[in-house]
């Protein structure tokens, strides 16, 4: 009897430390940047510029074409957007319409947005630009890669970007970009010929 109590007594001990053992914590993986949030504050004071830069202006017809936008502080103090996109066509929303012959500027209702779908995650991280610095951004177009131009020919169209942040509101003014018939300008990142 002594045995059985016994048995009974070691086995609810061994029953109860099982039940509060800690169990091992899983390992954090280091994640650079963060998931978005659902609230950004406007930042203040901030002095900034979006431009379309003049090396992405002209490109080859029949080729993807690689839009690059300077963003630039033009204020006395550094910004911090606590909101930037790790992938960088995530930060553009860039909008395209064709020049139609006669045309001398863009219609109000005939622009088309032709931004690159938000890359999932989307994840975030602080940017930091510092008085009279530039940050590079870029967005590819991809409507060129079908488009066919006549020799010697070519196709204008007015191109405008704005922020896709809710911290900043600011637009680029509008641009022309002309795509020309054959070759390559050597302004766009053409696919290679793998023949």
């Amino acid at each position: 009897m002594k045995k059985h109590i016994w048995l009974l007594t070691l086995s609810a001990l061994l029953l109860c430390a099982g039940c509060t053992a800690k169990k091992p914590e899983p390992k954090k993986r280091f994640v650079f940047g963060h998931a978005p949030r659902e609230h950004y504050d406007k930042i203040k004071d901030c002095k900034l510029s979006l431009d379309l830069s003049t090396g992405s202006r002209e490109f080859a017809a029949g080729r993807y074409a690689e839009l690059v936008f300077l963003l630039r502080n033009e204020g006395q103090k550094e910004v911090k957007i606590p909101e930037w996109f790790k992938f960088d066509p995530n930060n553009l929303k860039v909008q395209c319409q064709i020049w139609l012959p006669g045309t001398r500027g863009p219609e109000p209702d005939m622009w088309l947005d032709v931004s690159q779908p938000v890359k999932q995650p989307a994840w975030r991280y602080p940017l930091t630009l510092p008085a009279g610095e530039t940050q590079f951004v870029s967005s590819r177009l991809d409507f060129p890669e079908s488009l066919v131009v006549s020799p010697g020919g070519e196709r204008r169209y007015f191109v405008r970007a704005k922020l896709n942040l809710t911290s900043v509101e600011l637009s680029s003014p509008v641009r022309v970009i002309v795509f020309r018939a054959g070759g390559n300008s050597g302004r766009n990142g053409g696919r290679p010929n793998n023949k």
